[in-house]
């Protein structure tokens, strides 16, 4: 299967129920809220001490950090027209693939641009190793150290070049990757030891919202109670 099929798969799935279920977690925390306003309790509880609350607000942030990482790759990978997936086949002679990838670059099969790189198998479904590369000189497969260990395991090598190559953007899409990969299998990719910076996007613009609904209610409360000592 390519890479970009397998993505966009994951991404039908995850935008989908991680939209519905941060949702259903923010009616969650707002009844937890109101449930604090009528017994009064809302002098004493926060988000911090209260076990319901800090669970609720930790879930809808792992949520809406998987609808930042979708929203950035429907962004700059899969709704881009000038984004470009590529697949190699992994073969036991790592020589004549970097062989093959040189050449790609070489004839400008592939774009001169930076990319992030991601082995892998297909069945059994598993992830080795994702990164992200400026030029195809990251890319040797026979001595750069978790990209090597990687290749002895996984049978697809996947190059993604998104609609452009800043290092921000590269950074970006390769944490939305892993992002995505993580929540789909359970676990980070098998060489990859911890999480990347995922950018704000969707998600965040739904906790936004919510902040700003909170903030309001505050605000309001507190016009209305110097209004009556007037």
């Amino acid at each position: 299967m390519a890479f970009d099929d397998k993505l966009r798969q994951i991404f039908d799935k995850l935008e989908k129920t991680s939209r519905s279920d941060l949702q259903r977690q923010i009616r969650s925390l707002a009844r937890l809220v109101a449930d604090a306003l009528q017994n009064d309790a809302w002098r004493i509880v926060s988000a911090r001490t209260d076990k319901s609350l800090l669970a609720a607000a930790t879930e809808a942030c792992r949520l809406a950090r998987i609808l930042d990482a979708t929203g950035y790759l429907e962004d700059k990978v899969l709704r881009s027209e000038t984004s470009l997936t590529i697949d190699l086949r992994l073969k036991s002679d790592l020589k004549s693939v970097q062989d093959q990838i040189e050449y790609m670059f070489e004839t400008k099969d592939a774009p001169n641009r930076g990319f992030v790189y991601i082995a892998w198998c297909a069945r059994p479904e598993e992830y080795w190793y994702i990164g992200k590369a400026k030029n195809d000189g990251r890319l040797n497969l026979t001595s750069h150290g978790k990209l090597a260990h990687a290749t002895a395991h996984a049978t697809q090598l996947s190059l993604i070049f998104p609609s452009q190559s800043r290092e921000e953007i590269l950074a970006g899409v390769e944490a939305a990757v892993i992002a995505v990969v993580e929540s789909h299998t359970g676990n980070l990719p098998k060489l990859n030891d911890r999480r990347e910076r995922v950018i704000e996007n969707n998600g965040a613009e739904e906790l936004r919202l919510l902040s700003n609904f909170l903030g309001s209610i505050a605000a309001d409360l507190h016009r209305k109670r110097l209004k009556t000592a007037v």
